[in-house]
């Protein structure tokens, strides 16, 4: 629960705080990460007899990642209907009483809830659709990285790799 915020948290009706409170954040987040040691170079399974010339360059590399995957967050429906109270807040739309998740099967990037459910309050009144009345779309987010690891000396080392940040691979 948490209390929603417009505008350097300008409530809306400072005489119904509780107007402001629901559900806030993601309910469901999972995050696994991983490294992988590819298996070339000395000391491991392949290529552990090559020159060491060539034990430098295929040894040493690890590929990591880090998946996230989030459902979607608590949302509140605005309206662009005036309260007519001088607020700085803006306003909810009021709600119909028609479900406001549709199933999940229904959804589409375009019609994401079920728009039906909500209409705008009349001009000098606040909405009356509570907080958090909408499940958002969830994400997914891959993290990879291939590195290399080189001694350079027996106290030092280094490590020039590759990162990849983002949705899917087309975006790195």
């Amino acid at each position: 629960m948490g209390i929603r915020s417009y505008d350097n948290y300008t409530v809306m009706d400072i005489n119904n705080i509780r107007h402001n409170y629901g559900p806030s954040g993601s309910p469901h987040r999972a995050l696994i990460s991983w490294v992988y040691e590819l298996p070339f170079g000395p000391g491991k399974p392949l290529a552990n007899t090559a020159n060491p010339v060539l034990a430098r360059i295929i040894g040493g590399w690890q590929f990591n990642g880090i998946a996230t995957f989030s459902s979607g967050g608590w949302l509140g429906i605005g309206s662009s209907v005036s309260n007519g109270v001088g607020s700085r807040a803006a306003n909810k739309a009021d709600a119909t009483g028609l479900p406001a998740n549709l199933p999940t099967g229904q959804r589409t990037k375009a019609e994401w809830f079920n728009t039906a459910a909500f209409v705008d309050p009349p001009y000098t009144r606040y909405g009356n659709s509570g907080e958090g009345v909408v499940m958002g779309p969830g994400s997914t987010n891959f993290d990879l990285s291939f590195f290399k690891n080189t001694n350079l000396l027996s106290s030092m080392a280094a490590v020039p790799g590759l990162g990849c940040s983002g949705g899917d691979a087309a975006s790195c």
